[in-house]
């Protein structure tokens, strides 16, 4: 099989898409998860995520902007993967916070009520959690004097007594021994009104674990409410006899809530490293990567935009080529991650991803030495003939289009930041986390081959609506599922929410603007999806997960997705189209014009039409590459 002049032409574009995206893919899925191997919480995980999502939009505004104007697509392009190649490799010098999570201290002061270490990272005593919302069960035992230095140890035995009009009830501990009593009742405390006692020493309880005795921590007094019930008897109040000047009585304690569940207080966060160094760090260095990531993937679609005028067929073949890349290795790295974990012992191993994604990257730019110089003249300068005005930029197609397009990107921003962790949660391994990828895009090759088919006999708006309703199926899937292997075919439908989708967006974009408009959509494309939406995604999806938790929020998005889709249709065909047609209508009587500007017809036949200047109306070839082609052939072909 030949390959056409024109199309060979494409061959180092392609290329370069092979190796760009396959960076991509052995990269992006496994961020969000290195936040989190990082010691960072999730909280901070989506300030980094979101900060560096917003930020990323300045490098495709100021760098393309550069690039447009000095025609330095190829250097500029060369630097940007650099620079965020070094970024991203430079995550692999961030100290790590190790995060060891421990039961706070707990003891029964006698006749103060519960005392519990207050951990650093609450706010308040209701940050324990321990809210039993009835009555709570206590069973109290080794109770011992606790006195002063000076002071000699008391032996006497302790009487834990219940108070009550009625009468009282005592019960004896032996004071030191192993053979104390246990004493079992029941009563009701509020985490809202506990007191906070500061600066308490550690040695105050009798078991203060890895705290060394003169340690000071403080401590929320839990007082217990009235009435007290032993043996189904209701007390008003307890104390413990005797209690000599200088001592306190202290109890070992274990406390259920009112179905006999043992309560757990929320556990405290034993930290090492510096928290703040390693939040910083990453914070900045994910900005400046992930700025020059965006900005490389702009000057791509710029160069390619620059290379074609079919966005109907040979631009999705172009991404055909990115799509296979991102299949192979997105799953080869899952693989090296799992690997290298497995040999180093510890934690999660992201280095071959960041080692990968350098090298591929290092191939795709010495790739663009080889690609032939674009130049911007080149795609201005070709004659666009039609009938009337050339479309405007700010319309009521492109005004739905891009609102359209900032939806998807806040979807597709909540998935790409809260998926994954989803997934880990569930014990997937990083092969697993790497398919999530490596499938939809494995999925999306065959229909990549035939865009140009499926646009025109599907229609770009109707593909975006079923962009539209995919995210709804899947986000509704995905919010049932508990094991891993049941995300596959919820997996699979990204082919339709990411890969198809886009082509269909540029292809409308692309229809709905002048030719010296193309990129500035593409740069309008990118920043609303890929920038804005992300970041919004990402933090709107941290409060909404907070309020309604993770499944529910999955659920809201699929209404959303399918309410917003099945609106747009029914406005496109009953709207947009209406309204669109008339506009036809309107240009059909208007003079025929090139490049937007009014023409007049000069040497017109019997009919009315002019042999030169005949409107091209029909669809271009897949084979038309634009700014490829040499002006001297295009001056023929507009001979002949």
């Amino acid at each position: 099989m030949t390959v056409s002049p024109r199309l060979r032409k494409l061959l180092p574009l392609m290329a370069i898409t092979f190796f760009f995206f396959s960076a991509i893919g052995c990269l992006t899925p496994f961020l969000s998860l290195h936040l989190r191997s990082l010691g960072l919480s999730d909280e901070e995980a989506v300030i980094i995520n979101t900060a560096a999502a917003f930020s990323s939009l300045l490098g495709p505004v100021v760098i393309g902007l550069v690039s447009e104007r000095h025609s330095a697509y190829k250097s500029l392009l060369v630097i940007s993967l650099v620079f965020s190649g070094a970024g991203y490799t430079a995550l692999l010098g961030v100290p790590k916070v190790v995060r060891s999570p421990r039961n706070p201290l707990v003891e029964f002061d006698c006749p103060s009520g519960l005392f519990l270490e207050r951990c650093p990272e609450w706010d308040s005593c209701v940050g324990s959690e321990l809210n039993p919302l009835g009555l709570a069960t206590f069973r109290v035992s080794n109770c011992h004097y606790q006195c002063g230095e000076n002071q000699t140890a008391v032996k006497q035995p302790i009487h834990f007594c219940f108070l009550s009009n009625e009468g009282n009830l005592c019960i004896i501990h032996e004071a030191g021994t192993r053979d104390n009593s246990t004493t079992e009742f029941g009563a009701s405390f509020l985490a809202s009104t506990a007191r906070t006692l500061y600066d308490v020493s550690a040695g105050k309880f009798l078991d203060h674990g890895s705290k060394r005795s003169d340690d000071l921590i403080d401590v929320c007094s839990f007082d217990l409410l009235a009435p007290i019930v032993v043996n189904q008897k209701q007390f008003a109040d307890y104390e413990c006899r005797p209690h000599p000047d200088g001592c306190i009585i202290r109890c070992s304690v274990a406390v259920a809530d009112n179905l006999g569940r043992r309560m757990h207080s929320a556990p405290c966060v034993e930290i090492k490293g510096d928290p703040q160094t390693t939040f910083w760090a990453t914070l900045a260095l994910r900005v400046f990567a992930d700025l020059w990531l965006v900005t490389s993937f702009y000057l791509i679609e710029a160069v390619t935009i620059l290379s074609i005028n079919d966005f109907n067929g040979l631009y999705g073949r172009i991404k055909f080529w990115g799509a296979l890349g991102m299949t192979i290795f997105s799953a080869v790295t899952g693989v090296l991650i799992d690997y290298y974990t497995e040999v180093t012992g510890g934690g999660p191993d992201f280095s071959p991803a960041f080692f990968v994604f350098d090298g591929l990257a290092l191939v795709a730019c010495a790739l663009v030495a080889v690609l032939p110089a674009v130049e911007d003249k080149k795609v201005n300068q070709v004659l666009h003939y039609g009938l009337g005005q050339e479309p405007r930029f700010c319309s009521l197609d492109m005004s739905f289009l891009l609102f359209l397009v900032l939806l998807l990107g806040i979807i597709w921003g909540y998935l790409e930041t809260y998926l994954h962790w989803m997934y880990s949660e569930m014990g997937s391994s990083h092969l697993l986390v790497g398919m999530s990828l490596a499938l939809p895009m494995g999925c999306a090759l065959p229909f990549l081959a035939i865009s140009k088919n499926l646009v025109r006999n599907i229609g770009r708006a109707n593909l975006v609506v079923f962009g539209f309703l995919f995210y709804a199926t899947r986000a509704a899937g995905l919010s049932f599922v508990t094991a891993r292997w049941w995300t596959t075919p919820f997996e699979a439908m990204e082919t339709f929410t990411l890969p198809v989708l886009w082509v269909a967006l540029v292809a409308y974009a692309q229809k709905l603007v002048s030719v010296q408009q193309r990129l500035t959509i593409q740069c309008v494309l990118i920043i609303l999806h890929f920038c804005i939406g992300r970041g919004t995604g990402s933090i709107a999806g941290f409060f909404l997960n907070d309020a309604f938790g993770q499944r529910n929020t999955f659920r809201g998005i699929a209404v959303v997705s399918a309410s917003v889709g099945l609106l747009y249709l029914f406005l496109y065909h009953t709207c947009l189209r209406r309204v669109r047609r008339r506009h036809r209508r309107h240009q059909s009587v208007m003079p025929a014009t090139i490049n937007g500007g009014w023409y007049l017809m000069q040497n017109p036949r019997a009919n009315g039409d002019t042999p030169a200047h005949r409107p091209m109306m029909g669809d271009q070839d897949d084979s038309d590459t634009g700014g490829f082609e040499d002006r001297d052939n295009w001056s023929k072909r507009n001979r002949n």
